[in-house]
């Protein structure tokens, strides 16, 4: 069944409206037809009533209908100020088809323009069924727009919250890194000790060099002071012995209390040769202790790295124990460890700890840098961990390869700062 249609006609002729609502029943369509003559009259039944389509003369008595239908012309609501109630569709009667006069109504708002002369069932039942095709359409548009408009406000919503969560937490892992770089710190201080603390022995061995030099050469001056032989020439001679020998001591003691110091994490630029031939000065003692051989070979004029060098010691240091460790139960001839530089690609150096041990298999290889994983009796399991965080948290890389023939290599890598070189000498040999 055809839904009812209800039409507003507005008119101020009488015989003009007959001849209207005539064509409407004839034209086939369902409608209820409320009539009115002027614009005020148009305007009270807007207010009291609901209507399909509107059909309206353009030029009434008391004003021009163009009026009315500016003042429903949609606009966009802004703040407190609310929006302008939309017409339903409006067909506009004319006593003449004039194309400017429907151009002025199609802007105004209204749906169809219609000659009187033209006004017959057919062309008026086709004029309001287009109009409410219109306004359906046009109505879905506004509502598919209103749809979309508050979807884009909860979506926005969305992301702003998602925004904030996000926001929370980079924050808490900011907090959560800075954390785990203070135990970070913590355990490569704990670990610092630790290894100077296997390596008591040996330190005080090496100390004790320079010491007791230091203690015969000045016994001897004094003797001979004493029994009145002493001359000038011989005594500058034992000062200045005395003098590099407490030189010799005193450097012992600044690298091991640069190495056990604990303090903020200091990144500057750094002649990576230097700082191994420094860890390497500490190791020597023990080295020579057990007859094995430490070769240095250091590639020259590297690039500076940015680091913390102190951090980056104490790598050294753990990889050279624990080479150390490796060729320990050898025949003597068989005891070496090599220590290279060299650069690694455009940006990069490489440090290689090389040993002569017995290796590793390849499931034990795997787990080397698993935190509390360790093959040694009293060993913490935390050494290569530790030492694979410092080098990752300077960009570098660290890891073990087994040798062709047997042994051992641990490679790291640091990114250098500028193209520009150190000047670092060539080294190799023997310490």
């Amino acid at each position: 069944m055809q839904d009812l249609i209800r039409i507003l006609l507005v008119d101020d002729d009488e015989i003009d409206r007959l001849a209207v609502t005539h064509a409407l029943r004839q034209s086939g369509l369902q409608t209820e037809i409320e009539e009115a003559d002027s614009l005020a009259a148009l305007r009270l039944a807007l207010g009291r009533s609901f209507y399909d389509c509107l059909v309206l003369d353009y030029h009434l008595g008391d004003g021009h209908v163009t009026t009315v239908l500016n003042e429903h012309t949609p606009k966009p609501s802004f703040d407190g100020e609310p929006a302008r109630p939309t017409l339903p569709p409006v067909i506009i009667l004319t006593g003449s088809g004039n194309e400017t006069v429907a151009v002025e109504l199609m802007r105004a708002g209204a749906t169809d323009y219609l000659p009187k002369e033209e006004l017959t069932p057919s062309r008026i039942a086709q004029s309001v069924r287009n109009a409410l095709r219109v306004h359906q359409s046009e109505a879905a548009v506004r509502q598919a727009q209103r749809d979309l408009e508050q979807r884009v406000i909860e979506r926005t919503a969305e992301l702003a919250a998602a925004n904030r969560e996000l926001e929370l937490e980079m924050v808490n892992r900011h907090k959560a890194e800075g954390r785990a770089r203070e135990h970070l710190e913590q355990l490569a201080h704990v670990a610092r000790l630790s290894t100077l603390g296997e390596m008591a022995a040996e330190l005080a061995h090496e100390l004790n060099q320079p010491l007791g030099a230091i203690a015969n050469y000045a016994h001897g001056c004094s003797k001979r002071i004493q029994n009145e032989t002493a001359d000038l020439d011989m005594v500058r001679e034992v000062f200045d012995k005395i003098a590099l020998q407490a030189e010799r001591a005193g450097q012992i003691i600044h690298r091991l209390r640069r190495l056990v110091s604990r303090r903020q994490p200091d990144l500057a630029p750094a002649d990576l040769n230097r700082l191994i031939e420094e860890v390497v000065g500490l190791q020597a003692g023990e080295a020579a202790q057990r007859q094995i051989a430490l070769t240095l070979q250091l590639s020259p004029s590297l690039r500076p790295v940015r680091v913390d060098g102190i951090l980056v010691q104490q790598v050294v240091l753990n990889l050279i124990r624990n080479s150390i460790d490796a060729v320990s139960t050898l025949e003597p001839q068989r005891r070496h460890v090599t220590l290279r530089t060299e650069t690694a690609g455009s940006d990069h150096l490489r440090v290689s700890v090389i040993d002569d041990g017995p290796g590793c298999a390849p499931d034990v290889l795997d787990r080397l840098f698993d935190p509390f994983f360790t093959t040694k009796n009293r060993g913490m399991g935390m050494g290569l961990a530790i030492c694979r965080s410092i080098i990752e948290s300077h960009n570098g890389e660290l890891w073990v390869r087994p040798n062709p023939e047997h042994g051992l290599t641990f490679f790291f890598t640091l990114p250098t700062e500028t193209t520009a070189p150190t000047g670092t000498e060539a080294t190799e040999g023997e310490t």
